[in-house]
């Protein structure tokens, strides 16, 4: 048996050293790992022990997320073989780690042990690592506004990964992200589930770890549950991606308020589709809350005006937007409503909308048929028709002609009455009632913004723009 003080050990270490290599232990009960001596020098350690956490840190950015999901599968996981880049002072430094064993205490937990080595700058395997990090490097960078997205998204988003035990059956599962608003939605601390277990965090993994694992690639499955902290009724869409069969992607939805969005789509012309839909968001140029914050801090603020509106406005079709390019990206179909800018005092109410903050976009979100992924877009106008170098060039009679009649060439309808047409459009749409009424709410928003009308006074107090202790933004 080798111990430090003979003659064989300190053999092997030298040899472990000329190799640039030297051994570890984890211990996940105390989140610790103990290292070699040469180890411990390589990384820059005062002692032979360092935090789990304190050692991913050290990985390359692009690296350090998986390096740490997959060494913390180890829990019930028995493989790990990776090279990954590390940042140390002097330099990255290119490092190949193995799991070699396990041991199993009552008292203690698990113990795992294992080599790391430094992968030489000349070694014929850097070149295939640099080439196939360089490869993961791109993808990380092309993606890396995707979870940008994820994260500040509307919806709630877990993902997770399927854990085997050695008969290749599905025995628990590692929470790998949570984004801020299943945060909300659920009530939970990302620091309590991120790196963790199912079985860790409490959760029953023996009532549903067998309908995660039947979940087939690329397909997925539906639940509806209750959050008993926040008290949020949620439906979950449980999505088991492409590219990996042991990792599944769960957005949640928050759907209490049913009655809510059956509300709005009276509100919005009768869409009795928006009241049946999984996801309804109203995205709000909420001028509300910095005023409210700025008077809190002592700042005096002046009023918000036209320019805090139309500001906080474009915010929030940019929000929008965004989270239509997400949805999209999980196989999900979004429809903008306009109509939510009618009924100004009603949806005012439905929302509890203070008077500096205006329902800017509305979009519904669900999953679209067959036939509406399959069926062709609709031709726009050209190009040359809607962009303008430098400054702007309103179109003659015959060009407006021109334009629509290309556009209708385009679906196939060549022969068609333009001035009849374009009658037509503008009774149905421009100058119809709802327009009319979305004119008439929109003006009732804008008063709130205008100079002439100030919170406090007669006037400002009539137009409903009187400030209470109690206001707030209501919804984002």
């Amino acid at each position: 048996m080798f111990t430090p003080d003979t003659p064989n050990f300190q053999s092997l270490m030298l040899m472990l050293d000329a190799a640039h290599m030297g051994w570890w232990k984890a211990d996940f009960q105390a989140g610790e790992l103990h290292v070699s001596e040469y180890i411990a020098k390589l990384l820059g350690l005062d002692g032979d022990k360092v935090r789990i956490g304190q050692l991913t840190h050290l990985v390359r950015e692009d690296y350090r997320m998986p390096i740490h999901n997959e060494f913390m599968a180890l829990k019930v996981d028995s493989k790990f073989d990776r090279t990954f880049p590390i940042e140390l002072p002097e330099g990255e430094v290119w490092l190949h780690a193995q799991l070699v064993g396990r041991q199993t205490d009552p008292a203690t937990g698990t113990h795992l042990f294992g080599y790391m080595q430094r992968v030489p700058v000349h070694d014929r395997r850097e070149a295939e690592i640099l080439t196939l990090e360089n490869n993961y490097h791109t993808v990380v960078k092309e993606n890396k506004h995707m979870d940008v997205l994820l994260d500040h998204l509307p919806i709630g988003y877990f993902r997770i990964r399927l854990l085997y035990d050695s008969d290749g059956r599905a025995i628990d599962y590692l929470f790998l992200s949570v984004n801020r608003a299943a945060q909300q939605i659920v009530g939970i601390e990302p620091d309590a589930y991120i790196g963790k277990t199912a079985r860790e965090t409490g959760h029953p993994v023996d009532a549903h770890i067998d309908k995660l694992a039947h979940i087939r690639l690329g397909n997925y499955k539906t639940d509806e549950w209750f959050a008993k902290k926040t008290r949020r009724h949620c439906r979950s869409f449980l999505y088991n991606t492409p590219n990996d069969g042991s990792e599944i992607v769960i957005p949640i939805l928050d759907i209490t308020d049913a009655a809510l969005k059956a509300r709005l789509a009276d509100l919005c012309d009768h869409q009795p589709f928006i009241a049946d839909a999984p996801v309804v968001l109203v995205f709000v140029a909420d001028c509300q809350r910095w005023y409210d914050g700025f008077a809190a801090a002592g700042c005096a603020p002046r009023p918000p005006r036209e320019g805090d509106l139309l500001l906080a406005a474009a915010d929030a079709a940019i929000a929008a937007q965004n989270t239509v390019v997400a949805a999209e990206s999980f196989g999900l179909g979004s429809c903008y409503i306009g109509d939510i800018l009618e009924n100004c005092e009603d949806v005012r109410s439905a929302l509890a909308l203070p008077p500096y903050a205006v329902p800017a976009a509305m979009l519904v979100l669900g999953r679209p048929t067959q036939q509406q992924r399959e069926r062709r877009k609709p031709a726009r106008f050209d190009a040359r028709y809607i962009v303008r170098e430098n400054r702007y060039r309103r179109m003659t009679p015959e060009e407006h002609e021109a334009m629509y009649r290309a556009r209708e060439a385009a679906e196939g309808r060549a022969d068609v009455d333009y001035a009849a047409r374009m009658q037509a459009f503008c009774a149905r749409k421009y100058n119809s009632v709802f327009s009319r009424e979305m004119s008439r709410s929109a003006a009732v928003y804008l008063r709130a913004f205008s100079a002439q009308c100030t919170p406090g006074t007669e006037e400002g107090n009539a137009r409903g723009v009187r400030r209470t202790e109690n206001s707030h933004a209501g919804t984002d």
